[in-house]
């Protein structure tokens, strides 16, 4: 059974646009919302965009996670197409229905609470910083991102990028190292590179070298 592009947009909750840019990048070419498709091209299109789709937890992004700001068009592997759907599918709930999703938790957990001057409900301000904060954690695309919260307390997700670029997880980032060896009183590598006390090269090459020499010992 034919189906026009729109039609098959609703049905995806996606947009017209990218039902056609999929019907693009496949090789068919497809004038407008309106056009159909055959059953064949619409289930390939609707594999693709379902995989696309599926690369992202939206439990992870929370209901309130949004803004006015769509994610930018770029040459991003679809990443940008699909956490735009994944964004207006953690909306769908009902309002009685809202839960924060894991990433949003953890950014009240480890940003928000320990900043609090009293109990209670989140502030309007609170809200708004925790989901400004989700937002960008999200954009990092970290498949570790709760545990890289956890080490930042929230802080500088591009360095938690830059690390785990680097070939570090969030547990060699939270690492205290002093002298190549664990020294308790110094601060985490994070919280350094923070700080501005150390670069990334330099605290990748402090946490290698302890890992070598954990492994060369047997530890």
């Amino acid at each position: 059974m034919l189906i026009r592009v729109h039609e098959l947009a609703k049905e995806l909750g996606c947009t017209s646009k990218e039902v056609l840019l999929a019907c693009s990048e496949l090789g068919e070419f497809v004038k407008s919302s309106s056009s159909t498709l055959s059953p064949r091209v619409a289930q390939i299109v609707r594999e693709k965009l379902d995989t696309d789709v599926n690369r992202l937890n939206v439990a992870d992004y929370g209901a309130s996670l949004g803004g006015s700001r769509s994610a930018a068009a770029s040459d991003d592997g679809g990443f940008g197409a699909a956490f735009a759907r994944a964004r207006r599918a953690s909306r769908r709930p009902t309002s009685a229905s809202r839960s924060p999703g894991e990433i949003q938790i953890a950014i009240y957990r480890y940003a928000i609470e320990p900043r609090r001057s009293r109990r209670g409900s989140y502030t309007p301000e609170e809200q708004d910083r925790a989901e400004r904060l989700t937002e960008r954690w999200v954009l990092t695309w970290l498949p570790d991102v709760v545990e890289w919260i956890q080490v930042a307390e929230a802080e500088r997700p591009d360095i938690a990028v830059k690390l785990a670029e680097s070939g570090l997880c969030p547990a060699d980032a939270d690492l205290r190292l002093g002298f190549g060896r664990i020294d308790t009183n110094s601060d985490t590598m994070y919280r350094r590179l923070v700080r501005g006390i150390i670069g990334i090269k330099d605290a990748v090459q402090q946490v290698q070298g302890f890992r070598r020499t954990e492994q060369n010992m047997g530890t």
